[in-house]
This record gives C-alpha cells, sequence and structure tokens, in this order.
C-alpha cells in the first residue's frame, strides 16, 4: 500500500503488530489506498523481509556518510566510523550481495522488496543435493576439454575447476549459471574476472573420482 499524500511504503502498527504498507508518517498521513480492513491485505510480515529492509536502510546511511566524506565533512564523516574506512567494506559487502540476490533471483532489491510486500517469500537455496549429484557424475561423451568462455555462459549445470599444483588437490565441482560460476563456499564470480580459472565438464583422469 502506498500512502496518497507522500508515495512512500512503511511500517505500521495494526493491534501491537507490525504490518507493512503504512506511510513512514502514518500519524499524520494515514490514509493508505488500502485499508486496513480490506480482505484482499496481509498484516503477515514475510520473515526475510526485515533483513532486506535492515541492509536497505544500513546501505543508505553509509552512502550518505560516503557523500559527507567526499564532500569534505572528513572529520564529521570519520568520526561516526569505527573502526576508520569501515564504510567502504561495508558498502562493498552490501554491494556483493545485491549482486549475489540478482544472480540467484532475477530480481532486484527493489522488486524483491515490492515483492515481500506483496506477501511473496524466498526459500533459503540448497545446494547439497546438486553437490552430491556432481560427485557421481558419469563420464559423457563431449571430450573433456577446457570449456571456452563461449560454452560457460551457455551452460546451467555443474563444472569442474581444475586447481594449480602450488593449490594442492586435483579440483572441486562449481555450478555455472550462464557465465557465473558459484563455488562449494557460496561465493559467486563472473567468468570472465577469473580467466585464470580452468574448467571442465568432469574431473580430469586421476581426479580421484572428483573429490578434492
Amino acid at each position: 500500500m502506498k500512502c496518497r499524500d507522500c508515495e512512500k511504503w512503511g511500517w505500521g502498527d495494526d493491534e501491537g503488530t507490525p504490518v507493512w504498507g503504512w506511510c513512514w508518517k502514518y500519524t499524520s498521513c494515514p490514509d493508505p489506498d488500502i485499508d486496513r480492513s480490506c480482505p484482499d491485505f496481509s498484516p503477515k510480515k514475510p520473515d526475510i523481509f526485515t533483513t532486506f529492509s535492515t541492509l536497505q536502510a544500513e546501505n543508505k546511511k553509509l552512502r550518505a556518510e560516503l557523500e559527507n566524506y567526499r564532500k569534505g565533512h572528513r572529520e564529521e564523516a570519520i568520526s561516526t566510523l569505527t573502526p576508520l574506512n569501515e564504510w567502504v567494506n561495508r558498502v562493498r559487502e552490501l554491494d556483493e550481495l545485491y549482486t549475489k540476490l540478482q544472480i540467484i533471483t532475477g530480481f532486484t532489491v527493489e522488486q524483491l522488496l515490492e515483492m515481500f510486500a506483496a506477501g511473496y517469500t524466498l526459500e533459503k537455496p540448497d545446494y547439497s543435493k546438486s553437490f552430491e549429484e556432481m560427485a557421481s557424475l558419469a563420464e559423457t561423451t563431449p571430450p573433456n576439454e577446457p570449456l571456452t568462455l563461449e560454452e560457460l555462459r551457455e551452460m546451467d549445470e555443474p563444472v569442474w575447476v581444475a586447481c594449480k599444483p602450488i593449490e594442492g588437490g586435483n579440483g572441486y565441482w562449481c555450478l555455472c549459471q550462464h557465465g557465473h560460476i558459484i563455488t562449494p563456499a557460496g561465493s559467486i564470480y563472473d567468468v570472465k574476472e577469473i580467466p585464470h580459472w580452468v574448467f571442465y565438464r568432469r574431473p580430469l583422469e586421476g581426479a580421484e573420482d572428483g573429490n578434492v
């Protein structure tokens, strides 16, 4: 719901229950498009929304501090940070989180927030089954040659990344989703950013049946 006056979304209170949809200026602008007694309006708060809402607010605050710093108000900006330059890492972390969300879900953060406000929820991805299936993949017909950038961009399946001798081990499975690599640790990379990684359709000979 949006307030007709200020066109903003926000949290309100419905008899002690937090309700998404009321204007931030609820006390001075109580005129939403949909009355809270409307049967189509669900006051249920999506579990994941609080996290995204908090991150978005923190991102806005940190970016404001960064802008303050750039304008020359360095002492004021630095005085709010512990330790110094904390905002640099925090903004970077938030940007990386938003990028990962868009890659995995296909939606921007703004679109996700609107979906959550409408009552939709997202389940946490479970890659455990996928990785178990990777370990038992049988050899396929295509030759096991290093995959090209074009092939990786077209793939939506597991790929084997070979380790360099200095790294130890033989390699490990990753998920390739149209040019984006998801490692077992959950890190996501664009294949253009890791040209030194070599990917194959399956483990190389002598790779101990796909184990690291």
